[in-house]
């Protein structure tokens, strides 16, 4: 799937990180409810498209159907929030200077706990790829913790690399969850989810009405069919894949309301974190990710919000700078326009 913003791609490649702005729109909440298949999603954009190679197309860019994922090649691993979409990180690839892959934590990735779910990843990684050289991950939101857990299994195999926590940490999620829903019981935190929320960012309406209605029913199951029946008409997606939606989205914020980390990485840790975000969560600078690593942790600020901040390109700017040498060497010696052929 081609999932990299189409545009120009020749010329200096410093200037593509220059040309890009920051876009925060509604897209980024709708496409959370977008349904898709389980497994790896190729979303980098310009890597990507110079490293395959196919016949030229009269009049068109010369594109595969679908691309394949080179074993042997580095990769940055994008680990997705609570929604478990990929499409958040559509823009953050687009300037990378390292191909990426992202994991949809879809119903197949779903677990009882947040170390299973890494590990279910870790062997769908394994299948694809060989981590026999410096690793990269990247998780947002609750994919921090997720990612944590992937590092501590890839570290076993006796390799190193570099995990950034974008705008999160176990205790920071906790401190912002709060924040934004309260000291809620299950049960109101069942409602919440299911009315102001899911209600919203899959109908785009307001309804006070359902929210009082969820208030007088105790099973969750219950509240899912209320739900359906809400939105029955107002969406395209199957009663099943909406049931799934909001099982997996608080069963998610269970785990992280509840996890305790218990690893120490020997790997680097790089917190790019929001100011608005850092107003709310009353935690030392680098949100106690120091305790999960043996080596300081590297701190960044950047201005926005938990929603935005996937959106930043300075995010794209720092992974890039933090990459090796080799890596970059690389990158600058790859041929990253398309090629196109122009009829009279």
């Amino acid at each position: 799937m081609w999932c990299g913003v189409e545009g120009e791609r020749c010329g200096d490649k410093e200037s593509t990180t220059q040309r890009r702005k920051v876009k925060v729109t509604g897209e980024r909440e709708i496409s959370l409810f977008e349904k898709q298949s389980t497994g790896l999603e190729i979303v980098s954009g310009v890597v990507y498209r110079s490293t395959v190679k196919t016949p030229l197309k009269s009049g068109a860019c010369a594109k595969p159907d679908k691309l394949e994922i080179d074993p042997n090649v580095t990769h940055l691993i994008l680990i997705p929030g609570f929604e478990g979409h990929h499409r958040i990180f559509k823009d953050l690839c687009e300037p990378l200077k390292l191909r990426a892959v992202a994991m949809k934590l879809d119903t197949d990735l779903n677990s009882s706990s947040i170390q299973e779910m890494a590990l279910n990843i870790y062997k769908t990684l394994s299948r694809n790829l060989n981590f026999k050289k410096t690793f990269y991950l990247l998780g947002y939101s609750f994919g921090v913790n997720v990612a944590l857990e992937l590092a501590a299994l890839i570290e076993k195999q006796g390799e190193r690399g570099i995990v950034f926590c974008l705008d999160s940490s176990p205790d920071a999620l906790k401190h912002l969850m709060k924040t934004y829903a309260g000291d809620l019981s299950n049960a109101n935190l069942q409602n919440v989810i299911a009315a102001p929320r899911m209600f919203y960012l899959t109908t785009g309406l307001n309804s006070e009405e359902f929210l009082k209605e969820l208030e007088i029913i105790e099973s969750w199951d219950k509240k899912i069919d209320v739900f359906i029946r809400r939105v029955k008409g107002l969406v395209s997606y199957s009663h099943d894949y909406m049931r799934s939606l909001l099982e997996i989205t608080y069963d998610r914020v269970i785990l992280a309301r509840e996890y305790q980390p218990n690893l120490k990485l020997k790997s680097e840790l790089v917190l790019i974190k929001s100011t608005t975000s850092a107003e709310f969560v009353n935690l030392p600078d680098d949100y106690n990710l120091g305790k999960y690593s043996e080596s300081p942790v590297k701190v960044y600020n950047i201005d926005g919000d938990h929603a935005s901040v996937p959106y930043d390109i300075r995010v794209s700017t720092i992974i890039n700078d933090s990459l090796e040498a080799k890596l970059l060497n690389e990158f600058n010696k790859t041929n990253t326009c398309e090629t196109y052929l122009m009829k009279d």
